[in-house]
């Protein structure tokens, strides 16, 4: 996925009413003592950054009393074991979507 990518989808859509994100990418199980930092970065690049390259991008496009849906899994709010990287990577959109 590239910005450009991105922005092209957005035009080809057009103006539009809501956008509701419920991607998800590769995740990154496992336990925080086996963490593998690139299986995080990978896991924030597929869903993180998605989410965030596809809300700015459909700011564009977005009609003035518009909304902006962002859905993410529980794993942000609660301690399952073996979720530590899902949680972290799910964690981070909540701040993101606060701004």
């Amino acid at each position: 996925m590239s910005i450009t990518s991105v922005n092209h989808f957005f035009l080809q859509v057009g103006s539009h009413d809501h956008l509701a994100l419920v991607g998800s990418g590769q995740a990154a199980w496992g336990n925080f003592r086996d963490l593998k930092l690139q299986d995080l970065k990978t896991a924030f690049d597929q869903k993180f950054y998605g989410f965030f390259l596809c809300a700015q991008a459909a700011l564009g496009t977005i009609r003035s009393n518009g909304s902006i849906t962002f859905v993410i899994g529980g794993a942000s709010r609660s301690a399952i074991p073996g979720t530590t990287r899902v949680a972290a990577v799910n964690a981070e959109r909540l701040v993101v979507m606060g701004l």
